[in-house]
């Protein structure tokens, strides 16, 4: 029963790894496309913001108030652009960063973890296959059922 328990705890966490693999390839590529975008409307911004400071009122004569409070208007929206732009910058580089993160964890951590999946299975299917032989039993191609039958009736 304690044999039981154990492989439906270790299926349990095959699927739990496969479906964190599966979530956070698909929450890599989610943001790839983000960041992609986040960088295309930065290279918008960044152009309007140059070709709002290009803007120059040259007056006729003695320049209005209405034409100062302009020039600063806009002279101040151009700098809260740059402003903007610049703290995207660093959400994409941090972005980034957090993209590396996952996908080292992706290959790295959960990689390991199915190699050694694979590695038991193939330990597992061995040692099922001596058991076989010593109880003499009839080889049936399934997957894991006949070490499992196998092994019920001695517990």
């Amino acid at each position: 029963k304690q044999w039981y328990q154990r492989r439906v705890a270790i299926t349990a966490g095959e699927k739990e790894i496969d479906y964190c693999a599966g979530t956070i390839k698909i929450l890599k590529d989610e943001m790839k496309r983000v960041m992609q975008t986040e960088q295309d409307l930065q290279k918008c911004h960044k152009q309007f913001a140059h070709t709002i400071s290009q803007i120059s009122f040259k007056p006729i004569g003695e320049q209005t108030e209405d034409e100062n409070e302009i020039e600063a208007a806009l002279e101040k929206f151009c700098q809260l652009l740059e402003e903007i732009e610049d703290h995207r910058e660093k959400k994409i580089v941090n972005a980034n960063n957090v993209l590396s993160r996952f996908d080292r964890f992706r290959k790295g951590d959960i990689g390991r973890c199915k190699e050694e999946k694979k590695r038991f299975a193939v330990q597992t299917e061995k040692s099922c296959a001596a058991l076989e032989k010593s109880l003499s039993v009839s080889k049936k191609k399934e997957k894991s059922t006949d070490c499992d039958s196998a092994l019920i009736p001695l517990l």
